[in-house]
């Protein structure tokens, strides 16, 4: 008598067949169908929406570039009358004519511009 109870009891082995079956299956391997069913549908989706990742990226590049330059003329035709500095405060663009900076010093004038310059050497 089994100390297991005829529902947790083990199923019995076969005993293993002496004779080997034949193979059915050709001893050469061809390509799953799997992988190649797979290679079809997923390439053409990654190439096309490559491309449409690499036209969306263009055509935002360009606008991007067209708007930094209407900004830059913007600011060219309208330069402002403030800059920010980096601790936050505004400050006050100078704009000094030619003459202006002539008189405060910051250019020399233009006949000294002359006598200042060295004669070439000989």
């Amino acid at each position: 008598m089994s100390w297991h109870s005829p529902e947790v009891a083990p199923e019995p082995q076969p005993e293993p067949e002496t004779e080997t079956e034949p193979e059915t299956r050709s001893p050469r391997r061809r390509p799953r169908l799997g992988i190649i069913v797979r290679a079809l549908i997923y390439l053409p989706l990654l190439a096309f929406f490559g491309w449409q990742a690499t036209r969306n990226f263009v055509a935002q590049r360009a606008a991007a570039d067209d708007a930094f330059r209407a900004s830059v003329a913007q600011w060219l035709q309208h330069p402002p009358r403030t800059i920010m500095m980096p601790n936050g405060e505004e400050m006050p663009v100078l704009e000094l004519t030619e003459q202006e900076a002539i008189e405060m010093g910051l250019l020399p004038e233009p006949g000294d511009a002359e006598q200042a310059q060295p004669s070439p050497p000989q």
